[in-house]
């Protein structure tokens, strides 16, 4: 049966797990207008912060909008960016983490959703007035 407590047990489950989802998702970088690198390098006065992942670099002009832009395979170009003002800022795409930094997430997010099936076992259990052992 449907009791009140049961309900508020699996909306509370629900909204954990769904809480843990977000908290492991990768944010994405922000887009915007995307430009040629000829394009970039013509607009690099206009240009003041950067981030650079990998061979795209995202960043903002002078009226705060964003610019998007593939990169060549040019390790000289943030000092070339940086060399005329821009604030650049070099970071791993995709979110590159330690191995330690991964085996934490895994085991949060199996361990999450081991709680969550085990928590709905206990629920059908006491719908069908089954004892949970």
């Amino acid at each position: 049966m449907f009791t009140p407590k049961n309900v508020v047990i699996l909306g509370v489950a629900l909204a954990a797990l769904a809480a843990l989802a977000m908290l492991f998702q990768s944010p994405e970088p922000p887009r915007g207008r995307h430009i040629t690198y000829t394009a970039l390098r013509a607009m690099s006065a206009e240009l003041k912060s950067a981030t650079i992942y990998d061979n795209e670099l995202i960043g903002r002009d002078a009226q705060g909008n964003p610019v998007v832009a593939t990169l060549p395979a040019d390790p000289t170009i943030a000092t070339w960016l940086a060399e005329r003002g821009v604030d650049v800022t070099i970071a791993a795409a995709g979110g590159s983490q330690s191995g330690v930094a991964s085996l934490v997430q895994m085991v949060v997010y199996y361990g999450s959703l081991i709680i969550f099936f085990g928590l709905l076992l206990r629920i059908a259990r006491a719908l069908e007035g089954r004892p949970y052992s």
